[in-house]
């Protein structure tokens, strides 16, 4: 449990320990498989859980999952680390031929229940649509739409399909779409459903046709296919021809995002700190300003700045989902907490 609780807090040092010793025991415990499972989670995601992506710990989990996949086989046991491994080499090492064959291997084991082969289904949906074959996505997330229904899958499916139709423009069915998901019984779903009907319908044009919301969403499209040069040609291409639009806060968020995701990060937090400059009562402000003082924090190593930036937040924006992460991270600087481990198992914020 502690360690668990250490992995899901960000305390990886704690977690390690907790499933080291539990190996330790010997492969006869009967936690030895969770264990193993655990320790290899837990690294993987260390290795992306940073603003800089460790792909040399990554190559070091990929190897790992692999030995252990050879050593315990393909079966029902070892699903958890089969689908992480695909997502590994997906989304992170650029192989997702051998990402889609993982998952295809657990939909064609006998022994898995319906359930879990309809959830990598909508993975390899994922990872199709990170290759461009947006078609045969779309027909994997309609067909687990289909099968199970009202039921939780079916919505997370759903909302696939209709975040497809707003990459590809087709914005009207999206937003049918995501009207429906908004009293989906899954409170992430439907509030991702929610947030992006709503900023369908604040960037829309009057007569249903947006040039710039179609060229973010296209933005959009590029930086889930981590195709991130193209993506910020796209949001470039925004913020010239369309600098006084509505959109412009977010095309400018996207950009940071994108920003951090290069290690470009001097030009994030110049952009961020703009968008805070220019759009003080914006619905994005109090994001910026968080992600602000997390860069000052973390990469940049500037406490003061950053307890400054956490401050300001909490002052000038009281009713932000971040104020409270905010005041914990400002409370951990002031030297309130003893250990950054300890602050998170006790506070379980996750930066």
């Amino acid at each position: 449990d502690v360690s668990m609780l250490g992995a899901s807090a960000k305390a990886f040092e704690v977690a390690h320990e907790g499933f080291e010793y539990l190996i330790k025991q010997g492969d006869l415990s009967p936690f030895y498989l969770d264990a193993t499972i655990g320790l290899l989670n837990t690294k993987y995601q260390q290795a992306t859980s940073g603003f800089e992506i460790d792909y040399e710990m990554l190559a070091e989990v990929e190897n790992a999952y692999e030995r252990n996949i050879n050593e315990l086989g393909i079966n029902a046991l070892t699903v958890s680390l089969i689908r992480n491994l695909a997502n590994l080499k997906a989304f992170y090492l650029n192989n997702p031929q051998e990402a889609s064959q993982l998952l295809q291997s657990i939909i064609d084991l006998p022994n898995v229940s319906a359930r879990l082969k309809a959830e990598c289904r909508i993975e390899l949906g994922d990872i199709l649509l990170l290759e461009g074959e947006l078609w045969d996505a779309h027909l994997l997330y309609a067909q687990v739409d289909k099968t199970f229904r009202d039921d939780p899958l079916a919505h997370e499916a759903r909302f696939k399909n209709a975040r497809l139709s707003f990459y590809m423009g087709e914005f009207k069915w999206a937003r049918a779409q995501l009207d429906v998901l908004k009293s989906a019984t899954s409170r992430l779903v439907a509030n991702d459903a929610m947030e992006l009907s709503m900023f369908i319908q604040d960037n829309l044009g009057e007569d249903t046709i947006s040039i710039p919301l179609a060229m973010f969403g296209r933005a959009r499209m590029h930086t889930f296919m981590n195709n991130f040069d193209q993506a910020l040609q796209v949001l470039d291409s925004i913020s010239i021809a369309y600098d006084s639009h509505q959109i412009i806060d977010n095309v400018m968020q996207a950009k940071a995002r994108l920003y951090v995701k290069t290690g470009q990060f001097e030009v994030a937090d110049s952009l961020l700190a703009e968008i805070t400059r220019r759009f003080p009562e914006g619905l994005l402000a109090s994001d910026a300003l968080f992600q602000r003082a997390h860069l000052q924090e973390s990469v940049f190593k500037n406490k003061e700045l950053a307890m400054e930036l956490y401050q300001r937040l909490i002052v000038d924006y009281p009713g932000s989902l971040n104020t409270l992460a905010a005041r914990n991270r400002f409370r951990f600087l002031r030297g309130d907490s003893t250990t950054e481990e300890e602050y998170y198992l006790h506070h379980n914020f996750t930066p």
